[in-house]
């Protein structure tokens, strides 16, 4: 399994380190702790980019 640092997802997706991080304080993306680091696995990236152009709203308005 690949697993994406903070860097490495908001790159995936396409958006700020701080908009990811904002996110994932929200509640609106998982991530897995990892002592002081988070960890993302590509396949929730993934499904949240579906879920959003599924419902049209926009990424940045969380």
């Amino acid at each position: 399994m690949k697993l994406l640092s903070t860097k490495e997802a908001a790159n995936y997706l396409h958006i700020s380190v701080k908009s990811l991080q904002y996110l994932r304080e929200r509640g609106t993306i998982k991530a897995i702790k990892f002592g002081a680091r988070f960890l993302y696995r590509p396949e929730t990236l993934d499904k949240l980019a579906e879920e959003y152009e599924d419902s049209g709203k926009d990424l940045s308005d969380e």
